[in-house]
Protein backbone atom coordinates (compact mmCIF):
# COMPACT_ATOMS: atom_id res chain seq x y z
CA UNK A 1 0.00 0.00 0.00
CA UNK A 2 1.41 3.47 -1.03
CA UNK A 3 -0.55 5.66 1.12
CA UNK A 4 -3.20 5.76 3.60
CA UNK A 5 -6.82 5.37 1.87
CA UNK A 6 -5.05 2.89 -0.80
CA UNK A 7 -6.75 -0.67 -1.38
CA UNK A 8 -6.23 -3.40 -3.46
CA UNK A 9 -9.42 -4.89 -5.33
CA UNK A 10 -10.18 -7.82 -7.63
CA UNK A 11 -12.48 -8.22 -10.57
CA UNK A 12 -16.41 -6.78 -9.72
CA UNK A 13 -18.40 -9.37 -11.10
CA UNK A 14 -22.45 -9.35 -11.88
CA UNK A 15 -23.13 -12.85 -11.72
CA UNK A 16 -26.38 -13.65 -13.80
CA UNK A 17 -28.83 -16.38 -13.10
CA UNK A 18 -31.16 -15.42 -15.80
CA UNK A 19 -31.73 -18.20 -19.40
CA UNK A 20 -30.85 -21.27 -19.78
CA UNK A 21 -26.52 -20.56 -19.60
CA UNK A 22 -25.53 -18.37 -16.83
CA UNK A 23 -23.04 -15.68 -17.60
CA UNK A 24 -20.41 -13.55 -16.05
CA UNK A 25 -19.49 -10.26 -16.54
CA UNK A 26 -16.85 -8.19 -15.52
CA UNK A 27 -17.97 -4.39 -14.48
CA UNK A 28 -14.78 -3.28 -13.13
CA UNK A 29 -13.99 -0.43 -15.51
CA UNK A 30 -18.04 0.72 -15.15
CA UNK A 31 -18.25 1.32 -11.14
CA UNK A 32 -17.47 4.53 -9.84
CA UNK A 33 -18.32 4.16 -6.10
CA UNK A 34 -18.79 0.92 -3.61
CA UNK A 35 -20.16 1.41 -0.71
CA UNK A 36 -21.06 -1.33 1.76
CA UNK A 37 -23.12 -0.55 4.65
CA UNK A 38 -23.06 -2.54 8.15
CA UNK A 39 -24.67 -1.26 11.67
CA UNK A 40 -25.49 -2.81 14.91
CA UNK A 41 -28.30 -2.07 14.61
CA UNK A 42 -29.16 -3.91 11.23
CA UNK A 43 -29.65 -7.42 11.27
CA UNK A 44 -27.90 -7.88 7.50
CA UNK A 45 -25.25 -6.20 5.21
CA UNK A 46 -26.90 -3.98 2.42
CA UNK A 47 -24.19 -1.77 -0.17
CA UNK A 48 -24.67 -0.24 -3.82
CA UNK A 49 -22.97 0.31 -6.12
CA UNK A 50 -22.49 3.69 -8.60
CA UNK A 51 -22.38 2.37 -12.68
CA UNK A 52 -21.76 4.53 -15.84
CA UNK A 53 -22.91 2.50 -18.44
CA UNK A 54 -21.17 2.73 -21.85
CA UNK A 55 -21.82 -0.30 -23.04
CA UNK A 56 -25.65 -0.87 -22.24
CA UNK A 57 -25.24 -3.55 -19.92
CA UNK A 58 -28.51 -4.56 -19.45
CA UNK A 59 -27.93 -6.26 -23.19
CA UNK A 60 -25.52 -7.99 -22.20
CA UNK A 61 -26.67 -9.42 -18.69
CA UNK A 62 -30.45 -9.08 -18.27
CA UNK A 63 -30.66 -7.58 -14.93
CA UNK A 64 -34.05 -8.74 -12.89
CA UNK A 65 -33.40 -9.09 -9.34
CA UNK A 66 -32.01 -12.16 -9.01
CA UNK A 67 -28.42 -11.82 -9.54
CA UNK A 68 -25.34 -11.60 -7.21
CA UNK A 69 -21.82 -9.33 -7.02
CA UNK A 70 -18.82 -10.76 -6.74
CA UNK A 71 -15.61 -8.48 -5.43
CA UNK A 72 -13.23 -8.70 -3.09
CA UNK A 73 -11.12 -5.35 -1.40
CA UNK A 74 -8.10 -5.66 0.46
CA UNK A 75 -6.42 -2.50 2.40
CA UNK A 76 -2.93 -2.72 4.32
CA UNK A 77 -5.62 -3.61 7.27
CA UNK A 78 -8.25 -6.34 6.58
CA UNK A 79 -9.89 -7.77 3.47
CA UNK A 80 -13.68 -7.36 2.73
CA UNK A 81 -14.34 -10.60 1.11
CA UNK A 82 -17.39 -11.04 -1.10
CA UNK A 83 -16.00 -12.72 -4.12
CA UNK A 84 -17.34 -16.35 -5.12
CA UNK A 85 -14.20 -17.90 -4.34
CA UNK A 86 -13.62 -17.38 -1.06
CA UNK A 87 -16.14 -15.36 0.59
CA UNK A 88 -19.93 -14.53 -0.06
CA UNK A 89 -21.42 -12.64 -3.01
CA UNK A 90 -24.46 -10.03 -2.10
CA UNK A 91 -27.41 -10.59 -3.89
CA UNK A 92 -28.71 -7.66 -6.27
CA UNK A 93 -32.40 -6.64 -5.70
CA UNK A 94 -33.12 -3.39 -6.87
CA UNK A 95 -31.80 -0.53 -9.11
CA UNK A 96 -32.64 3.09 -8.77
CA UNK A 97 -31.60 6.98 -10.05
CA UNK A 98 -31.41 5.74 -13.69
CA UNK A 99 -30.60 8.32 -15.38
CA UNK A 100 -29.07 9.58 -19.18
CA UNK A 101 -25.83 11.72 -18.75
CA UNK A 102 -24.97 12.47 -22.34
CA UNK A 103 -25.41 10.55 -25.10
CA UNK A 104 -24.09 6.68 -24.94
CA UNK A 105 -23.67 6.74 -20.96
CA UNK A 106 -26.03 6.28 -18.74
CA UNK A 107 -25.69 6.53 -14.76
CA UNK A 108 -27.46 4.48 -12.42
CA UNK A 109 -27.18 2.64 -9.08
CA UNK A 110 -27.61 -0.90 -7.80
CA UNK A 111 -28.59 -1.91 -4.58
CA UNK A 112 -26.87 -5.34 -2.90
CA UNK A 113 -27.45 -7.14 0.63
CA UNK A 114 -26.59 -10.05 1.76
CA UNK A 115 -27.97 -13.32 0.88
CA UNK A 116 -29.84 -13.49 4.96
CA UNK A 117 -31.54 -10.75 4.28
CA UNK A 118 -33.70 -12.48 1.50
CA UNK A 119 -34.09 -15.85 3.11
CA UNK A 120 -35.65 -13.78 5.96
CA UNK A 121 -38.01 -12.56 3.75
CA UNK A 122 -39.06 -15.80 2.14
CA UNK A 123 -38.75 -18.03 4.99
CA UNK A 124 -40.71 -18.36 8.66
CA UNK A 125 -39.89 -19.65 11.84
CA UNK A 126 -42.88 -21.84 13.44
CA UNK A 127 -42.07 -23.90 16.01
CA UNK A 128 -41.44 -24.20 19.75
CA UNK A 129 -37.96 -24.68 21.26
CA UNK A 130 -36.21 -24.07 24.56
CA UNK A 131 -32.55 -23.71 26.33
CA UNK A 132 -29.83 -20.86 27.15
CA UNK A 133 -30.86 -18.36 24.15
CA UNK A 134 -28.17 -18.45 22.18
CA UNK A 135 -28.30 -21.67 21.46
CA UNK A 136 -31.55 -21.11 20.23
CA UNK A 137 -30.46 -18.04 18.42
CA UNK A 138 -27.64 -20.35 16.76
CA UNK A 139 -30.60 -23.10 15.64
CA UNK A 140 -32.38 -20.65 13.77
CA UNK A 141 -29.05 -19.24 12.13
CA UNK A 142 -28.35 -22.17 11.19
CA UNK A 143 -31.76 -23.85 10.38
CA UNK A 144 -31.48 -25.39 6.85
CA UNK A 145 -34.88 -24.27 6.49
CA UNK A 146 -35.15 -20.92 7.44
CA UNK A 147 -32.74 -18.16 7.57
CA UNK A 148 -30.01 -21.29 6.50
CA UNK A 149 -26.63 -19.12 6.94
CA UNK A 150 -23.00 -20.10 5.97
CA UNK A 151 -21.85 -17.42 7.59
CA UNK A 152 -19.78 -16.99 10.97
CA UNK A 153 -21.46 -16.37 14.51
CA UNK A 154 -19.81 -14.84 17.14
CA UNK A 155 -21.99 -14.87 20.13
CA UNK A 156 -21.76 -14.37 23.51
CA UNK A 157 -23.04 -16.89 25.79
CA UNK A 158 -26.37 -16.04 27.92
CA UNK A 159 -26.90 -16.66 31.39
CA UNK A 160 -30.69 -17.15 31.01
CA UNK A 161 -32.33 -19.99 29.73
CA UNK A 162 -36.45 -20.44 28.78
CA UNK A 163 -39.07 -21.91 26.61
CA UNK A 164 -40.16 -19.75 22.86
CA UNK A 165 -42.92 -20.38 20.77
CA UNK A 166 -42.72 -18.51 17.28
CA UNK A 167 -45.97 -18.04 15.74
CA UNK A 168 -44.62 -17.74 11.77
CA UNK A 169 -42.03 -15.33 12.36
CA UNK A 170 -39.30 -14.68 9.97
CA UNK A 171 -35.96 -15.95 11.21
CA UNK A 172 -34.32 -12.48 11.69
CA UNK A 173 -37.30 -11.40 13.55
CA UNK A 174 -37.27 -13.83 15.72
CA UNK A 175 -33.50 -13.48 16.51
CA UNK A 176 -34.24 -9.83 16.96
CA UNK A 177 -37.36 -11.03 19.65
CA UNK A 178 -34.59 -12.92 21.51
CA UNK A 179 -32.10 -10.08 21.44
CA UNK A 180 -34.64 -8.30 23.87
CA UNK A 181 -34.71 -11.39 26.39
CA UNK A 182 -30.98 -11.94 26.91
CA UNK A 183 -29.17 -11.97 29.46
CA UNK A 184 -25.23 -11.40 29.60
CA UNK A 185 -23.31 -14.52 31.67
CA UNK A 186 -21.07 -11.73 32.75
CA UNK A 187 -22.61 -8.29 32.37
CA UNK A 188 -25.75 -7.11 34.48
CA UNK A 189 -26.99 -5.17 32.08
CA UNK A 190 -30.33 -6.63 29.59
CA UNK A 191 -30.84 -6.79 26.09
CA UNK A 192 -28.58 -7.84 22.99
CA UNK A 193 -27.65 -7.03 19.52
CA UNK A 194 -27.73 -8.83 16.75
CA UNK A 195 -25.86 -7.62 13.53
CA UNK A 196 -24.34 -8.77 10.52
CA UNK A 197 -20.56 -7.34 9.63
CA UNK A 198 -18.56 -7.54 6.88
CA UNK A 199 -16.51 -10.49 8.95
CA UNK A 200 -19.73 -12.12 10.31
CA UNK A 201 -22.93 -12.16 12.11
CA UNK A 202 -22.47 -10.75 16.02
CA UNK A 203 -25.15 -11.92 18.94
CA UNK A 204 -23.57 -9.92 21.75
CA UNK A 205 -24.36 -7.37 24.27
CA UNK A 206 -22.85 -3.37 24.82
CA UNK A 207 -20.89 -4.47 28.02
CA UNK A 208 -19.40 -7.53 25.89
CA UNK A 209 -18.86 -4.65 22.70
CA UNK A 210 -17.01 -2.17 25.44
CA UNK A 211 -15.45 -4.80 27.68
CA UNK A 212 -13.98 -8.62 28.59
CA UNK A 213 -15.83 -10.09 30.87
CA UNK A 214 -16.63 -7.06 32.50
CA UNK A 215 -13.09 -7.07 34.49
CA UNK A 216 -11.22 -4.84 31.52
CA UNK A 217 -11.60 -2.54 28.59
CA UNK A 218 -11.43 -4.18 25.15
CA UNK A 219 -8.95 -2.79 23.16
CA UNK A 220 -9.67 -0.04 20.93
CA UNK A 221 -9.94 -1.08 17.33
CA UNK A 222 -8.14 2.37 16.38
CA UNK A 223 -6.98 5.16 18.14
CA UNK A 224 -7.82 8.73 15.74
CA UNK A 225 -6.48 11.99 16.56
CA UNK A 226 -7.41 15.55 14.72
CA UNK A 227 -4.93 17.86 14.53
CA UNK A 228 -3.94 20.93 11.95
CA UNK A 229 -1.63 19.05 9.49
CA UNK A 230 1.22 21.07 7.82
CA UNK A 231 1.53 17.64 5.20
CA UNK A 232 -1.34 15.91 3.14
CA UNK A 233 -1.82 12.33 3.46
CA UNK A 234 0.91 10.36 1.77
CA UNK A 235 3.46 13.37 1.88
CA UNK A 236 2.99 14.75 -1.38
CA UNK A 237 5.27 17.41 -0.66
CA UNK A 238 8.07 15.34 -1.40
CA UNK A 239 6.18 13.27 -4.38
CA UNK A 240 5.20 10.52 -3.02
CA UNK A 241 1.50 8.60 -2.32
CA UNK A 242 -0.60 7.84 -4.78
CA UNK A 243 -3.31 9.17 -6.95
CA UNK A 244 -5.81 10.26 -3.86
CA UNK A 245 -2.58 12.57 -2.87
CA UNK A 246 -1.79 13.72 -6.42
CA UNK A 247 1.94 12.54 -5.71
CA UNK A 248 3.84 9.84 -7.65
CA UNK A 249 1.91 6.56 -7.89
CA UNK A 250 4.90 4.49 -8.31
CA UNK A 251 5.88 6.44 -4.62
CA UNK A 252 7.42 4.47 -1.52
CA UNK A 253 6.58 6.53 1.16
CA UNK A 254 7.86 5.26 4.83
CA UNK A 255 5.49 2.90 6.34
CA UNK A 256 5.59 4.47 9.69
CA UNK A 257 4.07 7.40 7.94
CA UNK A 258 1.35 5.05 6.30
CA UNK A 259 -0.08 3.51 9.82
CA UNK A 260 0.65 7.29 11.30
CA UNK A 261 -1.79 8.27 8.85
CA UNK A 262 -4.56 5.27 9.09
CA UNK A 263 -5.06 7.71 12.96
CA UNK A 264 -6.17 10.53 11.17
CA UNK A 265 -9.51 12.27 10.88
CA UNK A 266 -10.39 13.60 7.47
CA UNK A 267 -13.75 15.55 9.37
CA UNK A 268 -15.73 14.98 11.86
CA UNK A 269 -18.94 16.37 13.25
CA UNK A 270 -20.72 16.17 16.58
CA UNK A 271 -24.21 15.45 15.83
CA UNK A 272 -25.45 15.25 19.17
CA UNK A 273 -23.65 16.10 22.37
CA UNK A 274 -26.38 16.16 24.78
CA UNK A 275 -30.47 15.82 24.71
CA UNK A 276 -31.09 15.83 28.47
CA UNK A 277 -35.04 16.23 27.60
CA UNK A 278 -35.07 12.91 25.16
CA UNK A 279 -33.28 11.35 27.82
CA UNK A 280 -35.52 11.77 30.68
CA UNK A 281 -38.75 11.28 28.10
CA UNK A 282 -37.61 7.75 26.60
CA UNK A 283 -36.51 7.15 30.44
CA UNK A 284 -32.97 6.63 30.28
CA UNK A 285 -32.44 8.37 33.79
CA UNK A 286 -35.71 7.25 35.66
CA UNK A 287 -38.89 4.93 34.82
CA UNK A 288 -41.60 3.42 36.84
CA UNK A 289 -42.33 0.28 35.85
CA UNK A 290 -45.13 -1.81 36.85
CA UNK A 291 -45.04 -5.45 36.09
CA UNK A 292 -48.52 -7.41 35.48
CA UNK A 293 -48.43 -11.01 36.03
CA UNK A 294 -51.09 -12.62 34.58
CA UNK A 295 -50.62 -16.20 36.71
CA UNK A 296 -51.01 -14.82 39.87
CA UNK A 297 -53.86 -11.55 39.33
CA UNK A 298 -51.12 -9.21 41.59
CA UNK A 299 -48.94 -6.49 39.80
CA UNK A 300 -45.32 -5.46 41.40
CA UNK A 301 -43.86 -1.60 40.87
CA UNK A 302 -39.95 -1.15 40.46
CA UNK A 303 -38.61 2.83 39.78
CA UNK A 304 -35.45 3.25 38.35
CA UNK A 305 -32.42 5.38 39.27
CA UNK A 306 -29.80 6.17 36.33
CA UNK A 307 -27.28 7.30 39.02
CA UNK A 308 -27.78 4.60 41.40
CA UNK A 309 -27.62 2.37 38.56
CA UNK A 310 -24.73 3.28 37.06
CA UNK A 311 -21.73 1.57 38.31
CA UNK A 312 -23.23 -1.93 37.85
CA UNK A 313 -22.99 -1.48 33.69
CA UNK A 314 -19.93 -1.36 31.73
CA UNK A 315 -19.73 1.96 29.61
CA UNK A 316 -17.43 2.81 27.29
CA UNK A 317 -15.06 5.28 29.78
CA UNK A 318 -15.59 2.59 32.32
CA UNK A 319 -11.68 1.52 32.78
CA UNK A 320 -8.60 3.63 33.62
CA UNK A 321 -5.70 1.79 32.33
CA UNK A 322 -7.67 -1.55 32.56
CA UNK A 323 -8.81 -0.44 36.27
CA UNK A 324 -12.66 0.29 37.01
CA UNK A 325 -13.07 3.98 37.28
CA UNK A 326 -17.01 4.57 37.57
CA UNK A 327 -19.11 7.47 38.19
CA UNK A 328 -18.10 9.11 34.57
CA UNK A 329 -21.59 9.67 34.13
CA UNK A 330 -22.96 12.21 31.38
CA UNK A 331 -25.57 13.85 33.05
CA UNK A 332 -24.52 15.64 36.69
CA UNK A 333 -26.50 14.35 40.03
CA UNK A 334 -27.26 18.02 41.01
CA UNK A 335 -30.89 19.14 41.80
CA UNK A 336 -32.34 20.56 38.60
CA UNK A 337 -35.67 22.13 40.52
CA UNK A 338 -36.97 23.54 43.58
CA UNK A 339 -37.92 20.17 45.06
CA UNK A 340 -33.81 19.46 45.02
CA UNK A 341 -34.40 16.41 42.93
CA UNK A 342 -31.90 15.12 40.19
CA UNK A 343 -33.04 13.72 36.86
CA UNK A 344 -32.64 10.21 37.96
CA UNK A 345 -35.44 10.90 41.12
CA UNK A 346 -38.63 11.46 38.51
CA UNK A 347 -39.56 7.80 37.58
CA UNK A 348 -42.33 9.08 36.30
CA UNK A 349 -40.83 10.14 33.58
CA UNK A 350 -41.65 7.04 32.05
CA UNK A 351 -44.09 4.88 33.34
CA UNK A 352 -44.31 1.03 31.25
CA UNK A 353 -47.02 -1.53 31.88
CA UNK A 354 -45.45 -4.88 30.88
CA UNK A 355 -47.47 -7.66 31.06
CA UNK A 356 -45.98 -11.45 32.27
CA UNK A 357 -46.83 -14.62 33.51
CA UNK A 358 -44.86 -17.22 35.61
CA UNK A 359 -45.49 -20.66 34.98
CA UNK A 360 -46.29 -20.51 31.67
CA UNK A 361 -44.18 -23.61 31.03
CA UNK A 362 -44.41 -24.86 33.87
CA UNK A 363 -41.41 -22.93 35.42
CA UNK A 364 -41.75 -20.15 38.08
CA UNK A 365 -39.81 -17.68 35.86
CA UNK A 366 -40.97 -14.37 34.01
CA UNK A 367 -40.33 -13.04 30.67
CA UNK A 368 -36.64 -12.83 31.19
CA UNK A 369 -36.22 -16.55 32.19
CA UNK A 370 -35.13 -15.59 35.45
CA UNK A 371 -37.18 -15.08 38.90
CA UNK A 372 -40.06 -12.44 38.30
CA UNK A 373 -39.04 -10.48 41.08
CA UNK A 374 -36.07 -8.75 38.62
CA UNK A 375 -37.85 -8.73 35.63
CA UNK A 376 -38.98 -4.70 36.24
CA UNK A 377 -35.65 -3.45 37.24
CA UNK A 378 -33.96 -5.74 34.12
CA UNK A 379 -36.62 -4.19 31.39
CA UNK A 380 -35.77 -0.76 33.18
CA UNK A 381 -31.91 -1.39 32.40
CA UNK A 382 -32.33 -2.61 28.97
CA UNK A 383 -34.67 0.53 27.82
CA UNK A 384 -32.16 2.66 29.51
CA UNK A 385 -28.98 1.34 28.26
CA UNK A 386 -30.46 1.63 24.54
CA UNK A 387 -31.35 5.26 24.63
CA UNK A 388 -28.59 6.42 26.88
CA UNK A 389 -26.77 4.52 23.15
CA UNK A 390 -29.68 5.99 20.69
CA UNK A 391 -29.51 9.51 22.27
CA UNK A 392 -25.97 9.88 23.75
CA UNK A 393 -23.27 11.84 22.42
CA UNK A 394 -22.68 10.90 18.67
CA UNK A 395 -19.67 11.38 16.45
CA UNK A 396 -19.44 11.49 13.03
CA UNK A 397 -15.63 10.60 11.47
CA UNK A 398 -14.94 10.39 7.93
CA UNK A 399 -10.96 8.24 8.07
CA UNK A 400 -8.99 6.81 5.95
CA UNK A 401 -10.08 3.24 4.81
CA UNK A 402 -9.40 -0.23 7.00
CA UNK A 403 -11.18 -2.91 6.15
CA UNK A 404 -10.41 -4.47 9.43
CA UNK A 405 -12.70 -1.73 11.08
CA UNK A 406 -16.49 -3.39 12.30
CA UNK A 407 -19.46 -2.10 13.69
CA UNK A 408 -19.29 -2.80 17.33
CA UNK A 409 -15.86 -1.62 17.32
CA UNK A 410 -14.26 0.63 20.31
CA UNK A 411 -11.77 3.09 18.46
CA UNK A 412 -10.27 5.78 21.03
CA UNK A 413 -10.44 9.65 19.74
CA UNK A 414 -7.47 12.21 20.87
CA UNK A 415 -9.58 15.26 20.91
CA UNK A 416 -8.11 18.52 22.42
CA UNK A 417 -9.56 21.40 24.27
CA UNK A 418 -9.70 24.14 22.50
CA UNK A 419 -8.45 26.40 25.67
CA UNK A 420 -4.97 23.81 25.87
CA UNK A 421 -2.64 27.09 25.74
CA UNK A 422 -4.08 28.40 28.58
CA UNK A 423 -3.46 25.38 31.05
CA UNK A 424 -0.56 24.86 32.94
CA UNK A 425 2.37 22.71 31.63
CA UNK A 426 1.75 18.80 32.48
CA UNK A 427 -1.94 19.47 32.53
CA UNK A 428 -4.52 17.07 30.19
CA UNK A 429 -5.34 19.06 27.21
CA UNK A 430 -8.05 16.19 26.21
CA UNK A 431 -11.64 17.53 25.95
CA UNK A 432 -13.47 16.01 28.43
CA UNK A 433 -16.00 16.08 26.94
CA UNK A 434 -15.26 14.88 23.82
CA UNK A 435 -12.25 12.86 24.20
CA UNK A 436 -12.01 9.33 25.23
CA UNK A 437 -13.44 5.74 24.20
CA UNK A 438 -16.50 5.47 21.30
CA UNK A 439 -18.94 2.84 19.65
CA UNK A 440 -18.63 2.52 16.18
CA UNK A 441 -22.42 2.48 15.47
CA UNK A 442 -22.54 2.79 12.12
CA UNK A 443 -20.12 1.91 9.52
CA UNK A 444 -20.19 2.81 5.27
CA UNK A 445 -17.35 1.55 3.41
CA UNK A 446 -16.16 3.89 0.68
CA UNK A 447 -14.63 2.95 -2.31
CA UNK A 448 -14.19 5.15 -5.29
CA UNK A 449 -11.85 3.49 -7.80
CA UNK A 450 -11.66 6.34 -10.26
CA UNK A 451 -9.10 8.10 -7.73
CA UNK A 452 -8.49 4.93 -5.79
CA UNK A 453 -9.63 6.14 -2.62
CA UNK A 454 -10.99 3.84 0.07
CA UNK A 455 -12.48 5.99 2.95
CA UNK A 456 -14.69 5.07 6.10
CA UNK A 457 -17.67 6.70 7.52
CA UNK A 458 -18.54 5.93 10.68
CA UNK A 459 -20.76 7.16 13.21
CA UNK A 460 -19.87 6.23 16.65
CA UNK A 461 -21.42 6.84 20.12
CA UNK A 462 -20.06 7.05 24.11
CA UNK A 463 -22.24 7.12 27.13
CA UNK A 464 -19.66 8.29 29.85
CA UNK A 465 -17.20 11.14 29.84
CA UNK A 466 -13.48 10.78 29.87
CA UNK A 467 -13.13 12.45 32.91
CA UNK A 468 -15.81 12.71 36.05
CA UNK A 469 -17.96 15.85 36.23
CA UNK A 470 -17.68 17.60 39.68
CA UNK A 471 -18.82 15.96 42.91
CA UNK A 472 -22.48 17.88 43.52
CA UNK A 473 -23.91 15.81 46.54
CA UNK A 474 -23.90 18.95 48.65
CA UNK A 475 -25.18 21.23 45.40
CA UNK A 476 -28.55 22.59 46.52
CA UNK A 477 -30.87 24.27 43.33
CA UNK A 478 -30.04 27.59 42.97
CA UNK A 479 -32.54 29.27 45.15
CA UNK A 480 -34.48 32.66 43.42
CA UNK A 481 -34.01 36.35 45.35
CA UNK A 482 -36.93 36.86 47.82
CA UNK A 483 -38.28 39.91 46.91
CA UNK A 484 -36.75 39.78 42.98
CA UNK A 485 -39.06 41.25 40.48
CA UNK A 486 -39.28 40.85 36.62
CA UNK A 487 -39.78 43.61 34.45
CA UNK A 488 -43.02 43.07 34.06
CA UNK A 489 -43.94 43.14 38.10
CA UNK A 490 -44.08 39.67 38.53
CA UNK A 491 -42.50 37.47 41.32
CA UNK A 492 -40.15 34.53 40.57
CA UNK A 493 -40.26 33.12 43.82
CA UNK A 494 -44.11 31.79 43.66
CA UNK A 495 -46.66 30.94 40.94
CA UNK A 496 -49.30 34.30 41.01
CA UNK A 497 -53.07 33.42 40.31
CA UNK A 498 -54.33 36.68 38.32
CA UNK A 499 -58.15 36.67 37.53
CA UNK A 500 -58.96 37.94 34.17
CA UNK A 501 -62.15 38.99 34.84
CA UNK A 502 -61.27 40.82 38.07
CA UNK A 503 -58.40 42.82 35.90
CA UNK A 504 -61.13 43.25 32.98
CA UNK A 505 -64.22 44.64 35.35
CA UNK A 506 -61.65 47.05 36.84
CA UNK A 507 -60.39 48.70 33.49
CA UNK A 508 -63.80 48.56 32.38
CA UNK A 509 -64.80 51.35 35.39
CA UNK A 510 -61.85 53.40 34.97
CA UNK A 511 -62.62 53.67 31.09
CA UNK A 512 -66.70 54.69 31.91
CA UNK A 513 -65.25 57.55 34.84
CA UNK A 514 -62.88 59.11 31.65
CA UNK A 515 -65.60 59.58 29.76
CA UNK A 516 -67.91 60.82 32.27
Amino acid sequence: MRYAGDYNADEIIILGTSGKKSRNLDISDLVIELNVYESIYRHSLTGSIVVLDSIDLMQEIPLTGNERISFRMQSARGTIDASADTGHPMYIYKMTDKQRVKEGIDRYTLHFCSREMLRSIRTRVSHADEGPINEIVSRIFTDRQGLDSRKRLYFEPTRNSDKYTFPNLRPLDAIAMLSNKALSEHGKGAGYYFYETTQGYYFRSYENMVGIHSRMARPAAEKYDHKVRTSTVGNRSNGEGGPRDGGNPGGNPNAKNIFDDFRSVDSYNFINTYDSAAHQATGTYASHMIMHDFYTKTYQEVDFNYHDNYNEELHTDSFRQNKPYNERFPISTAPIDYDQLSVSDYPKSRISLLPTSRFLHNEDTGIFGVQPQSEGLLEAKRVSQQNSIANGIKLEMIVPGQCQLVAGDVIDFDLRTLSKQKLLPGSDTKDVNHAGRYLITTLRHTFKPVIRQYQCHMKCVKDSLFNELPNDDDVSFPPEKSFHRSSSGSSNTKAELIDLSFSDDQDNRESYRGRY
